[in-house]
């Protein structure tokens, strides 16, 4: 009897040993499930980061908040600082179209396609030939 008693505290003491092992192991997996993932698209060489533009709006009596980032892609080096330089004129031609973007609440696809359009063409008639692209990076809303 002795001897079985002897056995079942061996059996424990080794079970007692090893259970912070695999408590480790549950850790490390919980760990590496928590972790954010983040996919970014890949922007041009030549941008330049504007935003992000925050609209508030009432959208049937309820308060409605829009953000929008936009990254402007200019024809070389040169064509980046100097839209960087007119970084105002630039927020002055950006910001009336991110408020037309969010004017009916949350923006569709097609909205925000028609968006960039307009903020190239708008961005092209003031800086002729300077602007090859206009990337929308985040909208939120």
């Amino acid at each position: 009897m002795i001897r079985g008693l002897a056995a079942a505290l061996a059996a424990l003491l080794v079970l007692s040993q090893a259970m912070p092992v695999g408590a480790e192991e549950t850790k490390k997996k919980r760990k590496d499930l928590s972790t954010e993932q983040t996919y970014e698209r890949k922007l041009p060489e030549n941008w330049a980061p504007f935003g992000p533009y925050t609209i508030r709006n009432f959208r049937e009596g309820q308060l409605f908040e829009g953000r929008v980032t936009v990254a402007v892609e200019a024809k070389d080096t040169s064509a980046r600082q100097m839209l960087w330089a007119n970084k105002q004129l630039v927020n002055g031609i950006l910001f009336p179209l991110a408020v037309r973007l969010f004017e009916e609440g949350r923006p569709t696809p097609s909205r925000v396609e028609s968006f960039k359009k307009q903020a190239e063409a708008a961005l092209d008639a003031r800086f002729k030939g300077q602007i090859k692209g206009v990337y929308v990076k985040d909208v939120m809303g």
